[in-house]
């Protein structure tokens, strides 16, 4: 898509993905039988020791760090009385509201990126309980969706873990090689 390398990378996702959502809008417009199609999409973006997470829909990003789960951030539901409904996603409006959520990682860190199908099936506390099991992270997302269908599931079940290993150090450097090759703007007017 042309984006700047300076740009942060919840910045740079978030853009090329304004991209897609406006194709996929104005498919939504232009053939009657696809009127309305939307879809939730999140990436997660690790940059060194800084993750990132860009999101629009019923996606939910959780951290498992020092034996306590916590959700990044919100979803993008609206709770009504006969459920919930997505408030933006993909392709959905004119125009997308991405969420992107930055989180400083440390050693020893779990992270859990799920759909909807996942999440409203099974409760934090055994999202914790499976999670901090510390199986492989693949074994422990494919127990996760089995658990989720076992519940009963209808919606996609879908989920990532991604366990963090070590962490690289940041040191000089690494500093001149990325602001190093930064050009040096004019002054600005008064």
């Amino acid at each position: 898509y042309g984006l700047a390398d300076t740009l942060q990378p919840g910045v740079a996702a978030a853009r090329a993905l304004e991209a897609i959502h406006g194709w996929l809008h104005q498919i939504g417009r232009v053939d009657p039988a696809l009127k309305q199609m939307a879809a939730s999409f999140a990436a997660l973006i690790v940059r060194r020791a800084t993750a990132y997470l860009v999101a629009a829909g019923d996606v939910r990003l959780y951290l498992l760090r020092d034996g306590q789960l916590t959700q990044l951030g919100d979803d993008d539901v609206v709770p009504v009385a006969f459920g919930s409904y997505v408030a933006h996603a993909v392709g959905m409006l004119p125009t997308l509201v991405t969420r992107i959520e930055t989180l400083e990682l440390h050693e020893g860190d779990r992270l859990l990126m799920c759909s909807d199908g996942l999440y409203r099936r099974v409760p934090m506390r055994e999202l914790q309980t499976v999670l901090a099991a510390r199986g492989g992270a693949l074994e422990t997302a494919r127990r996760l969706n089995a658990l989720a269908m076992t519940r009963g599931s209808q919606d996609d079940v879908t989920s990532a873990v991604l366990d963090v290993g070590g962490l690289p150090l940041l040191d000089v450097g690494y500093l001149e090689r990325v602001v190093g090759t930064l050009p040096i703007p004019a002054v600005p007017d008064a």
